[in-house]
Parts: structure tokens; C-alpha cells; sequence
């Protein structure tokens, strides 16, 4: 995803909520650990799942509320080919009665194959399960490269969430190509900006 094609989704998001000047809405970069990255590509769609799971203690809802104008989720390899956006739009979020603690549903896979996500302190997390989870693993030479998560949300500015697995200091458990599963665990937050990673 290129810079101007995220500014572009930022001004579209602030359009939609009815404020006055695109400019007033700040790009802020998150790196957060990363406790796990799956993806399961199987041959069989409806067998296809990933999930996304942080457990940084330093991270906070501060200033993020995804039932106004939603959230989306992406993944990035190395190449163009392997860039995957899916939505999370803002009527499938709930806050809980803690301020901040925010819980997406959608098992019905209405708005897409993410059919669970938490944005709450110390933790995000994202499943999706199905045909839409288009993210190809199978027959990749070598086995897959690094990976980004990222999630970006609005609120009181924009904000990207992200991590990049395995990192330096995380694992890969798992790197199958025949089978199309990728495991990775306990990668620490990206030393580049989430913008500079999926630029």
C-alpha cells in the first residue's frame, strides 16, 4: 500500500464522519510485539483461517474508536502479490463497559472473512476463517518471508497498528509451502515506522 493510496483512505474515513479539514487528522505509527501470526492457506477454502494476536502491556486505546468509522486489517509480504485488505466496519464493533475496550463480531462473515477481533490495552487480536482469507502461502519458493500485520483505525487521529513476524528476535515454528501453514511467534515491535513498512 502506497503512502498517497493511505492518505487517500484517511481523508475518505474523515469525509465520511463529517469533519471539517482532512489535515487535522494525524498519521500515528504503533509497532506492537507480536505473540503469534498463523495462517492456514488450505487447498480447501472453507478450511482457510488466520489469526493475528498481540500481547503487548504497552499498548493503548487511547484516542482509537473503531464504531465510528470502523477498522481494517491488512497483511503484507514481499511482494505486491501477497498485499491483502480486509474490512471491519464500524457495525460489527462494540465497546465494552470499560472505556477503550473495543470487540468486533461478525460470524456470519457478512462484511467479510474476519469474523472476531479485540482492540482492548495490552491486546489486539484478529481471526478470520473461510474463502475470503486470500492470503496465498501454497508454492511459495523458499518457503514465505516476513510478514506484516497491520491494523488501522480512527479516532482522534489515525492510527496503524502492526507488527512484522518473524522480526529478529521472533520464531517461525512453521513454513510450509506444500500445505500452505506459516506459525510465528514472539516477534518484537518493528524498528521502521508500520507507514514505512507498508509503503
Amino acid at each position: 500500500m502506497r503512502k498517497p493510496m493511505l492518505r487517500a483512505l484517511i481523508a475518505f474515513l474523515v469525509l465520511a464522519a463529517g469533519a471539517a479539514a482532512l489535515w487535522a487528522i494525524p498519521l500515528v505509527d504503533v509497532p506492537v510485539t507480536g505473540k503469534k501470526l498463523f495462517i492456514k492457506d488450505n487447498v480447501k477454502p472453507e478450511k482457510r483461517r488466520a489469526i493475528y494476536l498481540s500481547k503487548d502491556k504497552s499498548f493503548s486505546t487511547a484516542g482509537m474508536d473503531p464504531t465510528v468509522n470502523g477498522a481494517q486489517f491488512f497483511f503484507i509480504g514481499q511482494s505486491p502479490s501477497q498485499f491483502r485488505q480486509f474490512l471491519m466496519p464500524a457495525i460489527g464493533w462494540t465497546e465494552k463497559k470499560k472505556p477503550g475496550q473495543f470487540v468486533y463480531k461478525d460470524k456470519d462473515q457478512v462484511n467479510g472473512p474476519i469474523v472476531a477481533a479485540a482492540l482492548k490495552d495490552g491486546i489486539v487480536k484478529v481471526v478470520m476463517n473461510g474463502a475470503g482469507m486470500t492470503f496465498a502461502l501454497r508454492g511459495v519458493a523458499g518457503g514465505q518471508g516476513p510478514i506484516t500485520a497491520d491494523v488501522f483505525v480512527t479516532g482522534s487521529s489515525a492510527f496503524n497498528i502492526c507488527t512484522t513476524f518473524p522480526g529478529m528476535q521472533g520464531k517461525v515454528k512453521t513454513n510450509d509451502p506444500d500445505k500452505g501453514v506459516y506459525l510465528a511467534v514472539d516477534a518484537e515491535p518493528a524498528t521502521m515506522s508500520c507507514t514505512s513498512i507498508v509503503d
